[in-house]
């Protein structure tokens, strides 16, 4: 059983000077420990801010390699609550062998989901740049014997080829700038791929890409995509109006798409599934 965490080590949290996230931050530890096969090694893990580390999800056996605290929010949404559970639409349109294009991978989480979803025949194709979530990415396949079932790409998802500039070190929120040099922040030069080139005879496309979902969702190349679903995670980074959550719908609805809306992620962050209306079953 989880204890309750003392005052001292929400102060060792490192949060001690704002309550709200503190409070926020010991309710999603302990969430997620009791998830996991060691729960009071990963809530000290999280107050030392220890390095990388292994633990086993009790829910899908998957070893898992991350940053206690750095990964705190990505295993929440992934080890913890799962949410990512494809609606029922979508897992029985995609009840055979499947192939998935997994953009913004991060650390791995996402593709070994979309393996216990979909069946174990399913081959996930991951993009990720930021370079230390693309070497978890790399450990967690490993580490649970999956290198034939999950090709990886350290680049950026978009809408050409070539290189741009990124903005890296930060976790789950690394994302694409437009500029070489941002004050306390690591830029590096990344290769970008062409989202819709990588996307072909992808049944499932996830796009969790920190706001450069917009030129794709805009692409008209969308309409014509082989995508029987996509799973979006919109942010308030690049939309045209203020509802970023009715536009992602209506660039979808366009392009042939079914569309149901998530509840909320975080104030300016939300979720949908989309699926071809022609091909439900």
């Amino acid at each position: 059983m989880v204890q309750p965490i003392s005052t001292r080590s929400r102060i060792m949290l490192g949060v001690r000077r704002r309550p709200r996230v503190a409070a926020m931050r010991v309710v999603q530890t302990l969430r997620v420990a009791r998830t996991l096969e060691a729960p009071m090694r990963f809530v000290v893990d999280v107050i030392r801010d220890a390095n990388a580390a292994t633990y086993r999800s009790k829910r899908t056996g998957y070893r898992v390699q991350l940053r206690p605290r750095a990964d705190l929010q990505v295993a929440r949404e992934l080890v913890s609550k799962d949410n990512y559970r494809p609606p029922t639409e979508v897992q029985t349109l995609l009840r055979g062998p499947s192939r998935i294009l997994d953009l913004g991978a991060n650390i791995g989480l996402y593709a070994l989901s979309a393996i216990q979803h979909f069946g174990p025949e399913t081959y996930v194709v991951a993009v990720e740049p930021d370079p230390g979530n693309y070497a978890l990415l790399s450990a967690n396949i490993r580490e649970n014997g999956l290198e034939s079932q999950v090709e990886r790409h350290f680049a950026a998802g978009g809408i050409r080829r070539g290189h741009v500039y990124f903005r890296s070190g930060l976790g789950h929120v690394s994302h694409v700038t437009a500029t070489s040099s941002t004050e306390g922040a690591e830029i590096i030069e990344v290769p970008l791929i062409d989202t819709f080139h990588l996307a072909r005879s992808c049944d499932l496309v996830k796009l969790d890409i920190e706001g450069g979902e917009w030129d794709i969702l805009r692409d008209s190349r969308l309409a014509r995509l082989d995508a029987k679903a996509i799973v979006l995670e919109w942010h308030m980074k690049g939309p045209y109006s203020p509802d970023p959550g009715a536009e992602a719908a209506q660039l979808l609805e366009n392009a042939g798409y079914t569309v149901r809306h998530d509840p909320p992620i975080a104030k300016q962050v939300g979720g949908l599934w989309a699926w071809r209306a022609s091909t439900a079953c």
